[in-house]
């Protein structure tokens, strides 16, 4: 009996674990405090999708709510269409247009707090392919 309750036990913390190193693999590396996202994006549908979900489960993960705040600055591609899809999941994935007024005082006010970071989806193209090989970190904050 004790062995069946031993190796049940063993078993399930070997699945937690090869769980969280898939994770830690396969997404998108965020810092440990980051709770807030603000994503400024144009023609990014390669890499929109990804990026909020990996957020998103990190922050599951992590045991903790996230949001995202996405600036698009006028896409000619899917991009928009991919962020409507994914609101319906995700209740605090915010989008907003670059004319909208909010915008100056979202960037200042994430520019202030260590728990946001902001990402400019126009000049990266994260690939997961890229990630795999680079192992890099995203861009911080006040790179505009």
């Amino acid at each position: 009996m004790e062995q069946w309750l031993l190796w049940g036990l063993t078993l399930y913390g070997a699945i937690w674990f090869l769980l969280f190193q898939g994770i830690r693999t396969f997404s998108f590396r965020f810092p440990k405090d980051c709770t807030h996202l603000v994503l400024f994006t144009k023609n990014s549908q390669a890499s929109i999708e990804w990026v909020v979900r990996s957020f998103y489960l990190w922050n599951w993960c992590l045991g903790r709510e996230g949001w995202i705040t996405c600036i698009d600055e006028g896409s000619m591609d899917d991009t928009k269409v991919i962020l409507y899809r994914l609101q319906p999941k995700y209740p605090r994935l915010k989008l907003l247009s670059k004319y909208d007024p909010l915008v100056e005082e979202i960037t200042r006010e994430a520019k202030k707090d260590d728990k946001t970071i902001i990402i400019d989806l126009k000049k990266e193209r994260i690939s997961f392919p890229q990630l795999l090989s680079e192992k890099r970190e995203p861009s911080v904050k006040g790179q505009l």
